[in-house]
């Protein structure tokens, strides 16, 4: 069939109209079906669309036929648009019971057939979208392997007619609906308007949409949907153009750039679908943004855009991957423009997690590429191991994520900078550990620069060991999900989670085999290192810190929860911490998120605090020899005490509340060192 500009009928007709009455409660149906179902105007057009396309196939089943397109012309004088087909055509009785059925419906029975799902894929749905922008429509059918044409017209909503045309030869086959369009709907009868709907959700439509501009040329406006073509009959270039033409959101991107990586494939079995997932070079300014939440996966089904906005098809950290998902197996809703959620949604949504780290992991073996992604999406992974931590455990029996283990393999994907200067990941921080060396050491703060100088690193850079520096506040929740590395028979090392089956949170993991590498926190755990004895006893040590703790409380008025011996750090000879483990940079984002919450409680408890004393700095010594031999607690030591911990909370990461207290105590001190 060739395109044609004039598509106005001719031909005389043979018979009178037969009308048909619509039942009484008509007029509510298609209230219902037309103001309540579909939400967006724009949507008849993809349904009238899809309707041909679905008849075009059926003829090619039917009969091996050529020149099968879709035509679509406008004439704003006539306030006319016309969409035509190469397909199968109608038979009167579809007219009738199909087309006509919805109208025949009562409205308690349409109500329960919406209610059941019952309607969904019969074409008078479809159709009947026409209705949000005319209330005068005319089709002209001519059913294959049948040599009469037929007319249906309705002018109201009250009944419809059908006759039969003679001599009618502008097409051989297939249907043209004519719209009158409505007064406040006479913007489809503009060029951008109408190239952009049908560019939007009919683009990999599978047969030629051409569209006859206002200027009266024909231009195909649709492509062959690569998605559905064999992988292997596919170059890279052409994905890559796919990418730049037709997924790169413009916002995102000032300059147009190639995917770091992409992945196209097929899933068969339970549920079937294909899809096309791209990462891109950049991550784009506003990729947290809450509005863009669900809108870089769209789903279509044969081809047609059902949503390019559905937040159940993909978790919210992938949300920097982009794409397209392509199902025939999925429900939809009576209008087709929103997708019920269903355990079917489900398996698609484990299907693209897992192909989605699959990727990653493939990326992950080209070191330079992956950094060069990871800088640009690490908070990304890192939300991720969050959420999938949270979907895996959830109490939720009807989950279907649990036992994925989606989580592990993305605690795998991170890297950290080191002390040693490097740029790692877990795995290939163990492949350079010391002999018998049996922590992964970590320590978190705001940046490198200030975690390089922690006190709580001098032991760990004495004797050489490599500590991973968390940099990034999301950091600090990774940290609540590890525990172990253990060592499998065929040399895989793989992570003991806190919510694993069979984890006990109490018990001490059995460091005498090497295989098993515990994360430790240098900040407060044990550094599992004998290297270096205690100049100070447990004995001394006891003695001291109860002196300690009730000399700040009663002569200084600074309470601790504890006060303890520690032998990881000697370069200063006290450091404040937060008792349940916070390190100064999350106390102080929690305590700021509470209070930008109207009615949200900040803990106290996250305030309290520990002061750990260096078991061999000079002035540990020196404070043991006063407060425990001598018995001493006269106003040089209580000034060296409280200098001890104004330098205590500056060492822990804590803002002073007094600095001119604490310029006054240090010049004190300069005054005592001076013999002034």
């Amino acid at each position: 069939m060739e395109a044609q500009a004039d598509v106005q009928p001719k031909s005389q007709p043979k018979s009178q109209y037969e009308t048909f009455t619509y039942s009484a409660d008509t007029s509510k149906v298609m209230n219902i079906l037309v103001r309540s179902i579909y939400t967006d105007r724009d949507i008849f057009l993809r349904e009238l669309i899809s309707n041909a396309s679905d008849a075009i196939k059926k003829a090619c089943i039917i009969g091996k036929y050529v020149n099968n397109e879709i035509l679509i012309s406008y004439n704003k004088d006539s306030k006319e648009l016309v969409i035509q087909d190469s397909g199968c055509g109608i038979t009167k009785e579809d007219l009738v019971t199909k087309i006509g059925s919805i109208g025949t419906s009562g409205t308690k029975q349409f109500q329960e057939m919406i209610k059941e799902n019952k309607l969904i894929g019969q074409f008078g749905v479809g159709f009947y979208s026409v209705y949000l922008v005319s209330n005068n429509i005319t089709i002209i059918t001519k059913p294959i392997n049948d040599t009469k044409t037929f007319e249906w017209v309705s002018t109201n909503d009250s009944s419809y007619s059908i006759r039969e045309l003679e001599n009618f030869n502008e097409f051989e086959r297939g249907t043209r609906i004519t719209l009158k369009l409505n007064e406040d709907s006479l913007e489809y009868l503009e060029d951008e308007k109408l190239i952009g709907i049908i560019k939007t959700h009919s683009s990999y439509i599978e047969y030629p949409i051409m569209f006859q501009k206002e200027d009266k040329t024909w231009e195909k406006i649709n492509w062959v949907p690569i998605w559905a073509k064999p992988r292997d009959s596919i170059t890279h270039q052409e994905y890559v153009d796919f990418y730049l033409n037709n997924i790169q959101d413009n916002l995102d991107q000032i300059v147009k750039e190639p995917p770091i990586i992409y992945k196209h494939f097929n899933v068969e079995g339970a549920i079937n679908f294909t899809a096309l997932l791209y990462v891109p070079e950049k991550a784009p300014f506003n990729l947290f943004e809450p509005s863009k939440r669900g809108q870089s996966l769209k789903l279509y089904t044969k081809n047609v855009l059902i949503t390019a906005d559905h937040k159940s098809l993909y978790p919210k950290w992938m949300e920097f991957i982009k794409g397209i998902v392509d199902t025939s197996d999925i429900e939809l809703n009576v209008s087709r423009q929103t997708v019920q959620n269903t355990s079917k949604l489900t398996k698609i949504c484990n299907q693209l997690i897992k192909k989605t780290i699959d990727m990653l992991e493939e990326l992950y073996e080209d070191e330079e590429k992956y950094n060069k992604f990871y800088k640009q999406f690490a908070d990304s992974i890192k939300n991720g191991i969050h959420e999938e931590y949270t979907r895996e455990h959830t109490r939720d029996h009807n989950e279907m994520r649990i036992g994925n283990g989606f989580a592990k393999r993305l605690l795998r994907l991170l890297k950290f900078n080191t002390s040693h200067g490097r740029y790692v990941g877990f795995l290939d921080y163990i492949k350079n550990m010391k002999p018998n060396q049996k922590a992964i050491y970590y320590i978190a703060g705001d940046k490198k620069e200030v975690l390089e100088k922690s006190p709580f690193m001098d032991k760990l850079n004495t004797y050489g060991y490599e500590v991973l520096y968390f940099e990034n506040p999301i950091d600090e929740y990774i940290k609540g999900f590890l525990t172990t590395y253990v060592q499998d028979s065929d040399g895989t090392y793989n992570i003991v989670g806190v919510h694993d089956e069979g984890f006990d949170r109490f018990k001490e993991p059995d460091l005498t085999d090497m295989k098993t590498k515990v994360f430790v926190d240098v900040s407060r755990d044990k550094l599992l290192i004998t290297e270096n004895e205690n100049v100070i006893n447990k004995e001394q040590a006891d003695e001291l810190c109860t002196i300690l703790k009730q000399i700040y409380e009663e002569k200084l008025n600074i309470k601790f929860f504890e006060v303890k011996l520690d032998e990881k750090f000697t370069s200063v000879p006290a450091i404040i911490v937060n008792h349940v483990h916070l390190s100064a940079q999350l106390e102080k984002l929690l305590k700021n998120s509470a209070n930008s919450k109207r009615g949200e409680q900040y803990n106290p408890a996250f305030e309290r605090k520990d002061m750990l004393i260096s078991n061999s700095h000079k002035i540990s010594q020196y404070l043991y020899q006063k407060l425990c031999v001598e018995k001493e607690t006269g106003p040089n030591v209580i000034k060296v005490m409280k200098y001890m911990y104004y330098c205590a909370l500056l060492s822990g990461g804590y803002e002073l509340t007094d600095s001119n207290e604490f310029v006054k105590y240090s010049i004190e001190l300069m005054n005592i060192a001076l013999g002034l």
